[in-house]
């Protein structure tokens, strides 16, 4: 490790900040050899807690039991609000089956447009919020990982945390230099009972296939393979630790100035150990941010660049963004926090998903479906130029414009028509879906006035002007931004020119009306 006179290097190769209480040095490459190793080890677990298994695992009953419980009370309620209050009693089931299914519920959370918004607004209240450790079982871990004199490295360490969620807590401490670190501690036997509950939850997602109409666009077995390989490497800290490195690199080779990563402290980062640097700030899910409108602009504007971008050009990007993991600092840089379950495309899939992202901005809607196919979200063999007529991607719709019988009918025909086409969800297209969506709220809360026309449209003219080169060779060719192309993805017709995201709002909630008035 570099001495702690020298605390810039590094911030010539990430978006660490400066000064820093220590630095990385010069080569990121050296800092994490066996990366690809344990991200291996971790695919080949994952492997055997998915494999088929004839028998139901022990887990799956009482996972079972208590679901069907909390559905049977449902199907036989006859209450105005019965989907809000299935929402509130599935969480509640979620928090009595434990952290693993804690932990799907704060996926869930930010999965605003993915799942029904009573659920994710119920999986919200999971955020950060499990109960704590005791200190005592902290200690355990702590003298299991870095030894039982592990305070020889710290003046001061605080007994209760700032932070406690499913997989670990967070204890704010003090380095001999002086420099303020987050100590986060896995908590104990978490991966005993995770690999349970990955057993039990894909032995029902495949019984679920063939069942239930749903299942086949929303692939529950993909979707628990997904969730198992992102909790697997989450359970090691020492991936985590290499992935925040990754994106401060993504980040320092697109120049961004307003988005940063803390240092992870290396020598003090082990399985389930890791120490970085402490952030001073207001979280995006609390109430005490203070930001100007034009702070606001800069702040979503760098966020949405840099989902464009880590995915785009860089091929990883932070998978799960919610307000817990996004911390705004007194001086207006905003901290992506937890890289425990991180995104990554590979060469072939980020061909495709430049040529899915790019189709969008210019209107290419045929590119968009070919490059669709190309992510196996859609069968090879699928008639493009039928499924688009099929999907009203050749036209123009402004959905807030329709009534309700219209909407049904919309809403009908696009289910029926993603069902039988044979769609599916690609689980990285779906991380990165969710974090745009959580990205969408997070206008809401920084700068709620501004106009969405004008905010996509500029994102998107930077994006194409700055990285011209990079995409050239994925899309083959240039591509030339329709600010039609852009308001039809707002799902907003021509001839409107400006629109706020507040008013966006009041638009969904009037369309999220109408269809539940067609429901009932």
């Amino acid at each position: 490790m570099a001495s702690t006179e020298k605390r810039s290097e590094d911030i010539t190769w990430g978006a660490f900040p400066s000064p820093g209480g220590w630095d990385l040095g010069p080569d990121p490459r050296s800092l994490f050899v066996d990366t690809e190793e344990l991200r291996a080890s971790c695919s080949a677990e994952v492997r055997e807690w998915l494999k088929p298994r004839l028998l139901p695992p022990t887990r799956s009953f009482i996972v079972l039991l208590r679901l069907a419980v909390v559905l049977g009370k449902h199907k036989l309620s006859r209450r105005v609000d019965r989907g809000d209050r299935l929402a509130a009693e599935l969480v509640r089931t979620f928090s009595k089956l434990g952290p693993t299914f804690v932990k799907l519920a704060q996926i869930i959370s930010a999965g605003e447009g993915i799942f029904p918004d009573s659920l994710v607004s119920q999986c919200r209240t999971l955020l950060d919020k499990a109960p704590a450790a005791d200190f005592s079982e902290v200690h355990k871990t702590l003298s299991e990982e870095l030894g039982e004199s592990y305070m020889q490295y710290f003046s001061s360490l605080d007994k209760v945390p700032v932070a406690a969620a499913s997989i670990a807590q967070v204890h704010k401490g003090t380095l001999l230099s002086g420099a303020t670190v987050a100590v986060k501690v896995q908590r104990r036997d978490i991966k005993k009972l995770v690999e349970k509950d990955v057993k039990a939850l894909s032995w029902i997602a495949n019984k679920a296939v063939g069942r239930l109409p749903i299942a086949a666009l929303a692939n529950p077995p993909a979707l628990v393979a997904l969730f198992a390989s992102t909790i697997s490497e989450e359970l090691d800290f020492r991936i985590e630790a290499s992935a925040s490195v990754e994106v401060a690199m993504s980040l320092r080779v697109a120049n961004h100035e307003v988005l940063k990563v803390p240092r992870a402290r290396v020598e003090l980062t082990t399985k389930r150990v890791l120490v970085s640097e402490f952030v001073e700030g207001e979280t995006l899910s609390g109430d005490g941010l203070n930001v100007s409108h034009q702070m606001g602009v800069e702040m979503v504007s760098a966020l949405l660049t840099c989902l464009l971008e880590g995915a785009l050009l860089s091929g990883v990007f932070h998978g799960d963004l919610h307000g817990g993991n996004l911390i705004v600092n007194p001086s207006g840089s905003v901290y992506l926090l937890d890289f425990g379950i991180t995104a990554r495309f590979t060469a072939d899939e980020r061909l495709h998903f430049a040529r899915l992202v790019t189709g969008g901005m210019s209107g290419d809607w045929r590119s968009q479906v070919r490059a669709l196919v190309g992510l196996n979200a859609l069968p090879a063999d699928v008639d493009v130029e039928f499924l688009g007529r099929e999907l009203g991607l050749d036209r123009q719709l402004d959905v807030g414009s329709l009534e309700a019988d219209e909407l049904a009918r919309e809403l009908q025909n696009l289910s029926r028509t993603l069902l039988s086409s044979g769609a599916r969800l690609p689980t990285q297209l779906m991380l990165w879906a969710k974090n745009l969506a959580f990205l969408d709220r997070t206008i809401g809360i920084l700068a709620p006035e501004v106009d969405m026309i004008t905010l996509l449209t500029k994102v998107a003219s930077n994006f194409l002007q700055g990285n011209a080169a990079e995409l050239l060779p994925l899309v083959g060719g240039e591509v030339t931004l329709s600010v039609e192309a852009v308001k039809s993805s707002m799902g907003v017709g021509a001839d409107v020119e400006k629109m706020s995201w507040r008013e966006m709002a009041e638009r969904r909630n009037l369309i999220a009306a109408r269809a539940k008035k067609v429901v009932q």
